[in-house]
């Protein structure tokens, strides 16, 4: 069994979503990220890819991040995720980590990502004026029209 997990401030959208994600969910064993490519990648967490779509590498904020596909902050994983967490240590903010349980997952050689591609649309709504861009993007793809 996978479970899924998913950060408050993530907001997703696109024509198949659940047929993607639900392809990402039934990978029976490790942990799967998903991922999304953005312009402003040293805001978010990155996942390096490597020419076979493998997960090369996490990495927190960056200045200089080593690619463009951000960690959404939507991640299934399976039954060890309890076992992998008991072992994440306080980071020096005093927060544990996500992070730090994806490259365990990375270690094992059992982390794959999901990257959502073109008519999806992610956006991170923790910081206010993500919540403008949200309610733009809702009216420009008419999700408040009502359909008969």
């Amino acid at each position: 069994m996978r479970w899924p997990l998913v950060t408050p401030h993530s907001t997703f959208y696109g024509n198949g979503l659940g047929c993607t994600l639900r392809s990402a969910a039934d990978i029976s064993h490790g942990g799967t990220v998903v991922g999304y490519y953005v312009d402003d990648p040293e805001r978010y967490g990155v996942v390096e890819l490597d020419e076979d779509h493998r997960v090369g590498s996490i990495i927190g904020k960056s200045k200089r991040p080593a690619s463009n596909y951000v960690i959404t902050g939507l991640y299934f994983y399976d039954g060890r995720v309890t076992e992998f967490a008991e072992q994440v240590q306080p980071s020096a903010r005093g927060e544990l980590e996500i992070t730090n349980l994806n490259r365990m997952y990375l270690e094992d050689g059992l982390l794959t990502v999901c990257t959502l591609g073109r008519g999806y649309v992610w956006l991170d709504t923790g910081p206010q004026i993500f919540l403008m861009q949200l309610l733009k993007s809702c009216v420009s793809c008419n999700m408040f029209r009502v359909r008969p």
